[in-house]
């Protein structure tokens, strides 16, 4: 239903908040230096509009920020809730506009990282996660509203 999956949203944006924040505290600055591959990744994708390419490139990212957080109770947290939501983030990235946004804000968030800014970190990861769902809230009631 449109109310559980607004739920697993909330969620996984609490979590991935305290995952941003976690991975700017905890990361070594040789960790760091993967989040800085990253950006150019992102940016590539983006440019070339490749939501199959970004999609994946998305999930390693998060992968990746979730190991730098070094906490283990997280990392299993969010691979639950990642499994469920695979598919709903795939659809939302396909919507128009929405790779490019999504890509700006997870170039923000790495930015945010590698300054070891922890409040912005945390605040860009939920709006990142925050954004996504509004999205999949247009997408459920256009659908709905759709003619059949």
């Amino acid at each position: 239903s449109l109310e559980e999956i607004k739920e697993l949203y909330d969620v996984r944006a609490a979590i991935a908040g305290i995952v941003a924040a976690e991975a700017a505290t905890k990361a070594t600055d040789e960790e760091l230096e993967g989040i800085r591959l990253f950006i150019p990744q992102i940016e590539r994708a983006s440019a070339n509009a490749d939501v199959e390419g970004y999609y994946w490139l998305n999930v390693s990212f998060q992968e990746f920020m979730t190991k730098l957080a070094h906490n283990a109770t997280l990392q299993r947290i969010l691979e639950t809730l990642v499994l469920r939501s695979l598919l709903l983030k795939r659809l939302v990235l396909s919507q128009p506009g929405r790779l490019a946004t999504s890509a700006r804000g997870h170039i923000y968030l790495a930015e945010a990282i590698l300054n070891r800014n922890t409040e912005l970190a945390a605040a860009l990861a939920k709006s990142n996660v925050l954004d996504g769902r509004k999205i999949f809230e247009q997408y459920f009631r256009a659908e709905k509203s759709a003619p059949q």
